[in-house]
Order: structure tokens, then sequence, then C-alpha cells
């Protein structure tokens, strides 16, 4: 590929700054941060050239490194599948690239999102990772690290690549141009691949879901893009598709003037190889992109442009209007003038947009076309940019809802139910730490239970032990009580709440207390002194007739009354009313004398009636009666003798 004066044409497509304030991703750090660090030596033994295998696994540094050894000293691993188990730290020693003095061919290298860092490759032709493959795929891997050459292809993944297909890789990392070596090829420089191009024909290739946050430090004229420096074919009928890419590095120009060749954001592309001018153009198709990375010191504006594309298609794709630089260039190469025209391309939604409408909801779903290729690095908060949903493996799952979930749960869980509480350590149990982001989903589900968990937990019931123990104690029969001491009692145990838990413990116990001091504070009904006051109502009016021994015992009767007892007391009450009725059943009158003259006379010619009233005795009546008649009778007769 000769160099292109003065035509300056890029496809630049696509970024994401992936974390907030706008920041240039320096690193991927696989979510697995373990490394094997290289210590400079390759190891072979894993590789048997009598006995190739189908498939082979690489499982340290060494090995890598023996890879590359086997590939540059001319081993054939066509057809050969090769995984990489592990993150490698290649400790900033110097590198040969994979394919750097012989060509990697038919290989499916599958780096399942693990990163190789801290890769130095200096003054190779061919920089990267990878040197000069074909036909091979290369699958998710992340490569970081620096490269500095003075010409030649450079990409942080892969210098020159022929019928090779890229899926899911992401670079970062620095790449310097600043040689004075002159490359009549034209030097072509990526931040992820440094040139593609096609030499069969109906070979369809392609690079997806790729992206690079790559510094590349423009000092030797030549192709720079952030994704692909330069991409041709020698037919029109294969198709090259970049798409769903994004660059968010920056390309340096340290002199302006050396900027001839142009600079892209994703792809300096061109239908047909330079210097073979009869050979027909290719197909390039650039889709759902975006560039949110810079440009620095460009000079002139219509050198760097945000997305161009000669003889091709683009569609939905944005850069950043900050660039203040044209986006799409049409433009095709002219066999004839050996020179450009305005291209037959079509641009299709393709537009600037400012780096905050690349943060919304709308901007993503427009990338995304019903699909879902991209999303959101945590959540779209405004401060981060839509990234491809493979790099969600890259990093780890935020925990933040976890923990604050944790933070709520209880420090005392004796006073809940063992259910609900078995129910939440279930939940805190599930926890999984190291999840990566592109399982976010299930970390915040173990945050949503532990919040669900807790807010099921169920207090235990209160103790109504003390409470049924006092309620026992309540006598039975009320109607002893007067009706105040009975209605305080009857109060207390209505106030009484079933259902109450452990944390009303204490307003449990209060029902006890008061129960417990209502029964205590029971009044008797007083006994009924009736009897009593019927029998004193009784006693005689004169007690002089009486003899005093019956009049004793009918007062001492009388004495015995006690005021105040109560209604279990009647009994007693009842016997002061019998005793006192007996003692006035039982008074003796005393008798009198009568001489018609003295009625003190003590003569045995005396008569002793009863007293008057006294009808207590009958025959001592009766015998009265009968004297007194007899007396009249003699009295009577006297009279008449006289």
């Amino acid at each position: 590929m000769k160099r292109v004066s003065k035509v300056f044409m890029s496809i630049f497509v696509l970024f994401t700054v992936l974390f907030t304030n706008d920041a240039i991703i320096e690193k991927v750090e696989a979510a697995d941060t373990t490394y094997d660090i290289w210590d400079g030596q390759a190891d072979i033994d894993w590789y048997d050239s009598s006995n190739i295998k189908d498939s082979y696994d690489i499982l340290n540094a060494k090995q890598l490194a023996g890879l590359a050894q086997l590939v540059n000293s001319g081993e054939d691993f066509n057809g050969v599948v090769i995984n990489l188990t592990t993150n490698i730290d290649l400790n900033n020693m110097e590198w040969t690239p994979i394919g750097g003095s012989n060509q990697l061919e038919g290989v499916t290298f599958n780096g399942n999102g693990y990163m190789v860092k801290n890769l130095k490759v200096t003054n190779k032709f061919s920089s990267g990772l990878f040197g000069w493959i074909i036909d091979c795929q290369l699958n998710n891997l992340n490569v970081e690290g620096e490269i500095i050459t003075r010409s030649g292809y450079a990409g942080m993944l892969a210098a020159d690549i022929i019928n090779t297909n890229i899926y899911q890789c992401y670079t970062s990392g620095t790449i310097t141009m600043n040689g004075t070596d002159y490359n009549e090829y034209g030097d072509a420089v990526g931040g992820v691949i440094g040139q593609y191009y096609n030499e069969d024909e109906n070979v369809n290739g392609y690079i997806k879901e790729c992206g690079s946050s790559v510094t590349i430090n423009a000092v030797t004229p030549g192709q720079y893009a952030g994704v692909i420096g330069w991409a041709s074919t020698y037919n029109d009928s294969s198709t090259y598709e970049i798409s769903d890419c994004y660059f968010s590095g920056v390309l340096s120009i340290s002199d302006p003037s050396s900027a001839t060749n142009g600079i892209g954001g994703i792809i300096l592309s061109v239908g047909a190889d330079f210097g073979h001018a009869d050979l027909p153009s290719g197909n390039y198709i650039v889709k759902n992109c975006y560039v949110s990375g810079t440009v620095e010191n460009t000079g002139d504006s219509t050198s760097a442009l945000g997305i161009a594309i000669v003889d091709g298609t683009v569609d939905n794709c944005y850069w950043n209007s900050s660039l203040q630089i044209d986006g799409v260039q049409q433009l095709i190469w002219n066999k004839s003038k050996q020179d450009f025209d305005s291209g037959t391309g079509q641009t299709t939604n393709t537009e600037e947009r400012t780096l905050e409408q690349m943060k919304t909801v709308e901007f993503l779903s427009t990338l995304n076309g019903g699909r879902t290729v991209w999303e959101w690095m945590i959540g779209n908060d405004g401060n981060s940019y839509p990234i491809l949903v493979w790099q969600l493996r890259n990093y780890d799952a935020d925990y933040t809802l976890v923990d604050e979930a944790l933070k709520k749960v209880p420090d005392d869980l004796s006073v809940y139910t063992n259910d609900t509480v078995n129910s939440l350590n279930n939940a805190i149990d599930a926890i999984i730490r190291g999840k990566d982001a592109s399982e976010q989903s299930i970390v915040n589900g173990y945050a949503a239970a532990i919040e669900n968990a807790i807010n099921q937990l169920v207090y235990r019931d209160a103790d109504y032990a003390k409470v049924n123990e006092v309620i026992s104690k309540v006598p039975k029969d009320l109607n002893l009580y007067t009706d105040e001491s009975v209605k305080v009692l009857n109060n207390a145990l209505d106030a009484v709440i079933l259902g109450k838990n452990i944390t009303e413990q204490s307003i449990v116990d209060g029902y006890a207390t008061a129960i417990e001091n209502a029964i205590n504070q029971l009044a008797y009904i007083g006994a009924d002194y009736t009897k009593v006051n019927e029998a004193i109502k009784k006693v005689p009016t004169d007690l002089s007739i009486y003899t005093d021994e019956s009049v004793k015992k009918l007062n001492d009767a009388l004495d015995a009354v006690v005021e105040g007892k109560n209604i279990t007391e009647q009994e007693l009450v009842d016997s002061y009313a019998t005793a006192i009725e007996n003692a006035i059943n039982a008074l003796e009158k005393k008798l009198i004398v009568i001489d018609g003259s003295d009625s003190n006379s003590t003569n045995k010619d005396d008569i002793v009636v009863p007293p008057a009233g006294d009808l207590t005795n009958i025959p001592y009546l009766i015998f009265t009666v009968l004297l007194s008649s007899a007396i009249i009778i003699v009295l009577s007769k006297k009279q008449k003798r006289v």
C-alpha cells in the first residue's frame, strides 16, 4: 500500500469513556485480577510438532511466549484453536509479536475475556501482541501496553492482518510512531489493528464489538485511526464490516505537517491498494459506532474526520461534536486519474453528538437499535457512556447495594421468629462475591433478596405467661366484692390485648401488674346486719323487770355484736342475731309482792305475783289469776259482815 498524499480520509467510530468525569480509560482490568507475571522465558514443552492437537490451553506467560517463539520459528498451527486461560502480565519486558518474523495462519485465538498487560514492543516493523496474521479469528481479548516504533504497522492487538476477523477485543495504552524511517507502503497505526487487507475474492471480513482507549502519538507521516489504521482490498466481491466499535482515546499529532496521510477515528479505508490501480475497489460498511475521544493538534481540520470512509456506507454512527471536525468524507479511487473523486457511498443516521447526549438513555437505545449489544457501565447516572455488553465481564460487579442492604440487618435477630431469620440468613448466605459486571443483575438480586427478607422479619410473640398466671388468681365469685373494686379488676382484664410482639413485652407485663393490683384491691361487700337489727328492736324497753342473770345474758349477746363484718362473715353476723333472739327469749321476770299496804313487806304472809305484763309463764299466770279471785271473794265477804 503506497502512501496517499494530500488526501485525508478516515473512519472513526467508537468511543466510550467507561468511568465518570469523561476520564479516558487507561486499562481494562479483567474481573479476575490474578496475573501470571512473565520472567522473560519461553516454554514450548506444551507443544509436540509430531503430535499436533486440535486445541491448546495457554496456562501462563511463559507458554504465551512459547507460542510466539514457535510461530516465529515456522511451526504451523493452521486449524488449531488456542485458548488463553489466565491474565498475563508481560512485565514491560521486550516482546516479540506472535507472527513477528513468520506469519500466524489459520488459528482461532480465544482470549476468554482475559487481559494481557504491560506489553512492550520497540522498533518492530509489525508491532503488537500479534504481528502478521492470515486467515485467523481473534476473540474476546484485552490488551494493554506501550508500543514505540519508527515505521511499519502497529496495533495494540495486531499489526498487520489479512482475511482475519476480530471479535470482542479491547485495547489501551500508548502507541508512538516517531522514527524517520520511511515505509514505502505508508505507515499505518490503529488502536486495535494497524492494517487490514483482503487478498481473496468473496471473502467477507469484519471487526465487531471492539473498542480502544489507546493514545496514539503520530510523528511520522502515515495513516492513524482509533481502531484500524488502514484497510484495503484487492477485489470488489468482498465486504468488510466495522460494527459496534468505539474509540475513547487520543490521536495526538506532534507536527501537523506530518499528518499528510490522514487521521481517523476508526479506520482509514480505501477501496483498492495504491500501487495496484488496476485492481477493483472493495465494499466497506461502518455502522453502530461512536466516538468520544479527541484529536489534538491536527492543523488543517479537513485532515481529521470524526467518521470517514472511502467507497462504502456509514450508518448510525456518531462523533464527538467538540472535535469541531468533519464527520464523513465519501471518496472513491479513480484509477485513470490515480487520485480520488467524490465517492458514491451512502451515509445515513450519522451525525455529531455532544458528550452529554452520549450519556442519555436515548443514545443507548439508538446504538442498540432494538438489540442488546450496548449497555451502561453502572446504570445511567449521567456520568457514563454506553459500553459493549461483553466488556462488563472485565469489571467487578458493584456490590454497593448489597453492602447497604447488609447494614440494615438488625443487630439482634433473637427477637424475630426462627422462620423469618432463617430466610434472611439464606439470603445473606446466597451472596457470592467476585462476580463481574455482566452479572450485575444477579448481584442486585442479592441486595433485593436481603431487603425483602429484612422487611419480612416477624417479631416473636410477647410472653403472656405472667398475664395468664395472674388471671388464674382472679376469684371465681366476684359477687362477694364491691362493684367499684370489681369494675377496676374488669377494666384491667379488658385492657389485655393479645398478639403483642416481643418489643412490647413491657406493655404485656404491665397488663399482669394491673390485674394483680386490682385483685389485691378487691373489697368485699359488707355483711347483712338486717337480722341483727331486727333482733335488737325486740329487746324490751324495760329490762328492770327481768332477772339480773337473764338480762346479763342479753347484754352479753348485744355486746358481742361487732360492726363492719364482710359478707364472708355473714354466718357470724347471723349468729349475733340468733344469740340476741335467744337471750331475749330467755329473759326471766322478777316476782312482785302485794300486801295492800307495803309493797316492800317481807312477811311470809305477803303474796308474790309476777310483774304486770309478764305472760311468759302461763301456769304461774293462772295461779295468780285464781289467787287474785280468791282474795277478792274473801274481801267481799268481810265487807258484808261489817
